[in-house]
């Protein structure tokens, strides 16, 4: 069973607090402000004969580590492949830790995960050597600032599959690869296997009211590799997904994800940057899970290749990317910046020239106080409509989209044309109580764009309520990246400003903004998301 054809009707996905996530505050978060999480992915450089890091990408590490550190991140978290040669050569994970130490130096954390390259029961063992201070190993010490920390009770699994909590937010990484449970060739712990402990953690989790992140190395469903988290395809026509027991074990998966409100599940393997809503015939109902396969941090550039799931739904792709994630967590909002290069040519990377400005490759988020909507390619975005919460400092304004068509949203374009796939988008929507003299909540609006590197989207009609009789001066107003608010018209990319008063009308273009009095709304014809409210112009 696969998703609608996509001439399908928009998809609302409800994303009610009050059904996810308990603590509509998630007082943790909210009482320590906005805080940040960093991600790497697959670290590994070949040929490794005279290089002093070997097998792994220091190079690159090194670069991307100062982001993290001038970004502010309190931890930083790898999504596997850490090494190219660790599951014969335990010792270049002792490099790849030699290569964090900037991080420690200034209080950052540091959680790894293994994947296919550190596979072995040797890596197993010098695991807790290299990285002695995993939730799970006798070296942690969380303190006050790492807690509810540990590993599954499945000999040989600790500090290898581990979840820990930090502020409002509980992370889960899991370890699928073989283990030293003390048996002659050791042994490997399913997802299947260790599901009983994941649920156990995002319950937790849920109770407490607080986010939920998930890290492997292999992914849900791949774009180039065919094997994931899951198991091995049954052939070579088989995506990832068609056995009927591997359907069971990722139906079981996504129930526990959905049915605690953890939304992202972040991997590498497949050297992709690739964003995609994924879900199990098993699970049908949980569709606000995205996968994000975080591109690249070594020498291999993948590209994808069929078959492809009917069970994913494309957000968005950029090949040959290299770069990393920042996510910010403030409150019951998530927002995740990924900055990126895109490398030229084809192959493989032959070396590595530092980079200093690194461009914004892509931009999404959600709000556990919010609500998601799919829309796909030349579907109406008039369906995406929210209201604030109604007390704490909130007003309970009401948002719309009263006119736009999602005519942009991306295809991505196959070897083979009758291979290509038309994306969609993931619209989402979160509040924060309205800043002094503003006349409406602030809107947090994401998933609208549609290209990488780019903040434009489709044209669009934007509306929200406000408060008062008065009109004079009002508009909607959008914050711009240096943290000021301007007319929300002036990030467009194009059109002309134009002051009305009264309601929107079908002739308006891009650019004209209006304060209708009768319904006291405030509107703007705009082609970027970002944060709005309803305030009198600066």
């Amino acid at each position: 069973m696969g998703f609608p054809a996509r001439n399908r009707s928009v998809l609302v996905l409800v994303c009610l607090l009050a059904a996810l996530l308990p603590a509509l505050a998630l007082a943790q978060g909210a009482e320590r402000g906005p805080w940040k999480f960093g991600i790497i992915s697959d670290t590994q450089w070949s040929p490794a004969e005279g290089r002093p890091g070997r097998g792994v990408a220091t190079e690159i590490i090194d670069n991307v580590n100062e982001q993290f550190i001038a970004h502010g991140v309190e931890f930083v978290i790898a999504v596997g492949d850490v090494t190219d040669n660790g599951s014969r050569d335990p010792s270049e994970l002792d490099i790849r830790a030699r290569h964090t130490a900037a991080l420690h130096r200034r209080g950052i954390g540091f959680f790894p995960l293994r994947g296919n390259h550190e596979w072995s029961v040797a890596a197993a063992r010098q695991w807790p050597r290299s990285f002695p201070r995993l939730p799970g190993l006798p070296g942690f010490r969380g303190g006050t600032r790492y807690f509810e920390a540990g590993s599954p009770d499945l000999p040989g699994l600790a500090g290898l599959t581990y979840s820990f909590s930090f502020g409002n937010a509980t992370f889960l990484l899991l370890d699928i690869f073989a283990v030293d449970d003390g048996s002659a060739s050791g042994t490997t712990y399913s997802i299947h296997e260790q599901q009983e402990w994941i649920t156990e953690q995002l319950e937790s989790a849920s109770r407490a009211g607080r986010h939920a992140f998930l890290f492997a190395h292999k992914n849900l469903l791949g774009q180039n590799h065919k094997d994931n988290v899951f198991g091995d395809p049954l052939d070579q026509d088989d995506p990832g997904d068609r056995g009927e027991d591997l359907g069971e074990i990722a139906g079981a998966f996504y129930r526990a994800m959905h049915g605690n409100g953890a939304r992202y599940f972040f991997c590498g393997h497949d050297h992709i940057y690739h964003r995609a809503i994924v879900r199990s015939p098993q699970a049908p109902e949980a569709l606000t899970i995205q996968q994000i396969i975080t591109g690249s941090n070594s020498h291999k550039m993948y590209s994808p290749k069929p078959p492809y799931s009917d069970n994913e739904i494309p957000l968005m792709q950029q090949r040959r990317a290299v770069g990393y994630l920042i996510v910010t967590v403030d409150g019951p909002r998530v927002q995740v910046d990924t900055y990126a290069v895109v490398m030229p040519g084809e192959g493989s990377l032959q070396g590595w020239e530092p980079v200093e400005q690194w461009p914004l490759l892509d931009r999404f988020g959600y709000s556990a106080n919010g609500q998601s909507f799919v829309v796909g390619r030349g579907e109406s975005l008039t369906a995406v409509a929210d209201r604030a919460p109604t007390g704490d400092e909130y007003l309970g304004t009401v948002m719309r989209i009263l006119d736009g068509t999602n005519d942009r949203a991306g295809i991505i374009e196959e070897a083979d044309a009758a291979d290509n796939r038309e994306c969609s988008n993931l619209v989402a929507t979160g509040w924060s109580p309205r800043t002094d003299g503003a006349r409406s909540d602030i809107l947090h609006l994401w998933g609208m764009r549609t290209t990488p590197g780019s903040a434009q989207t489709s044209e669009y009609v934007l509306a929200l309520s406000y408060e008062g009789a008065s009109a004079d001066g009002l508009a909607l107003l959008s914050r711009d990246e240096a943290g000021r608010w301007v007319n929300a018209v002036s990030l467009n990319t194009g059109g002309e400003p134009r002051a009305v008063i009264g309601p929107y009308r079908p002739e308006y273009g891009l650019g004209t903004y209006g304060i209708d009095p009768a319904r006291r709304v405030a509107w703007a014809v705009v082609n970027h998301d970002g944060e709005f409210v309803a305030s009198v112009q600066p």
